[in-house]
């Protein structure tokens, strides 16, 4: 299926990061109604009751496809693995590759600066008056690797290049996202001048 339908497939790591964030919290911080194993079985009596709620579904579902493309060979999309520099939004998406760019230069240092900004966001602790804990930061790495390892997979594992541009689309909210957050840890450390220049720079990045 993730040949033909990556963006219900990226969902898989994001909700996989998310619950094994939530376990390894449940076993730090011990809670007498709450233990991994007790929200383990209950996440799998949810996912359960949600298979067979959708069972018939899901099963036309893939039939479905499996009849249209049983008829002609479908060709979808690029020629070649788009770059992250799409992925993000910094240039403009063409399915040939070809035509007018950014410069290469304004182009390299936005990816300095997202990546920089993504790293201040897992390396910065928060401020004391901030301060979340360490669930903050594990959740986010947790989600990085996630989507990393997804994308990896629908490069490298079922390298196809259009379920890989449709796949990775959708994990660009995560990396801008977590831009966001490093930016705000910075501006949590300088004047409150800086905070208000950190902020307007984070409201552009996320328009």
């Amino acid at each position: 299926p993730v040949a033909y339908y990556p963006a219900l497939v990226i969902a898989a790591p994001l909700i996989a990061a998310a619950g094994a964030a939530r376990l390894i919290e449940t076993r730090r911080y011990p809670h007498s109604r709450l233990t991994p194993l007790s929200l383990a079985l209950a996440a799998l009596a949810l996912a359960g009751l949600t298979l067979v709620a959708s069972a018939l579904a899901i099963q036309d579902y893939f039939e479905g496809f499996s009849f249209r493309y049983s008829l002609i060979e479908p060709k979808i999309g690029p020629d070649r693995f788009i770059g992250v520099d799409e992925i993000l939004g910094l240039t403009a998406f063409r399915l040939t590759g070809e035509g007018d760019q950014p410069p290469d230069l304004l182009i390299g240092a936005a990816l300095l600066i997202t990546g920089l900004l993504a790293g201040a966001a897992l390396i910065l602790p928060p401020r004391r008056e901030h301060n979340t804990g360490n669930g903050e930061r594990l959740r986010w790495t947790l989600t990085v690797v996630a989507i990393a390892a997804a994308l990896i997979w629908l490069r490298f594992g079922r390298p196809y290049e259009y379920g890989f541009m449709k796949g990775a689309a959708y994990t660009s909210f995560v990396l801008w996202g977590l831009a966001a957050r490093g930016l705000e840890r910075i501006a949590e450390r300088v004047q409150r001048t800086g905070m208000l220049l950190a902020s307007g720079a984070a409201v552009l990045i996320l328009v």
